[in-house]
């Protein structure tokens, strides 16, 4: 059985600084029913969100639990999701068949890689890189399945940070906190560009009314 720092460093994506904090973190794994519990200890399983006998899937990440384990394993995917194919599929799937964008897909990797941790911390055994049929594969090896079945196309990668970009744009604090700044400069702007024209400092700030002329009493 080997150390737990080791083995968690066996993990794909986890270098000598995060494997040794998620080893930290499960400590002892028996704690824990299942790579599922762990999962959510760290905050990396959507948020349940039920109504009567309806339970609305896709909901966004809980964010319980440590939030440097749970920072150091979405780091890590986007190192595994290159190495173990997978987990690229995981990622794969995400983005390109649920429309996913980049960060999202990323913590569902996370989510499995912290499963696979619990699942070697338990079992005592380093964690071994197989392909998509369970079968052990080489760096090499690996990497040319990835290159060959699990690689976003290009277009897909662009739609949704296109797609990211534009719903930014659309929300409203941004877009409120912009205009309200757009149109309180909008008097003061320049003609020749859309910064806001400085005052000189001889110029006054508000029109001076000319002093009213007393006239005599025509009595």
């Amino acid at each position: 059985m080997g150390r737990p720092g080791q083995l968690a460093r066996s993990l794909p994506g986890l270098a000598t600084v995060g494997g040794p904090v998620l080893a930290t973190v499960i400590g002892d794994p028996d704690r824990f029913p299942s790579g599922a519990h762990f999962k959510s200890y760290l905050g990396l399983a959507p948020r349940a969100s039920e109504t009567g006998n309806t339970d609305r899937k896709g909901q966004p990440m809980s964010k319980a639990g440590s939030r440097l384990a749970r920072a150091a394993l979405i780091r890590a995917a986007d190192h595994a999701r290159k190495q173990d194919p997978q987990l690229a599929k995981i990622y794969y799937t995400q983005m390109v068949e649920r429309g996913a964008e980049h960060l999202k897909a990323l913590c569902v990797v996370a989510g499995r890689l912290a499963e696979r941790a619990w699942t070697v911390m338990r079992r005592g055994m380093p964690y071994v890189i197989c392909d998509n049929n369970g079968t052990p594969v080489t760096p090499d090896e690996a990497k040319t399945i990835i290159a060959e079945q699990w690689t976003v196309p290009t277009d897909v990668r662009a739609r949704r940070r296109s797609t990211k970009t534009t719903s930014t744009k659309a929300g409203k604090a941004p877009q409120q906190v912009l205009t309200g700044h757009v149109r309180s400069d909008a008097r003061s702007a320049d003609k020749r560009g859309d910064l806001p024209h400085q005052r000189s400092s001889n110029q006054p700030t508000h029109k001076v009314k000319p002093p009213r002329t007393l006239t005599a009493d025509p009595r």
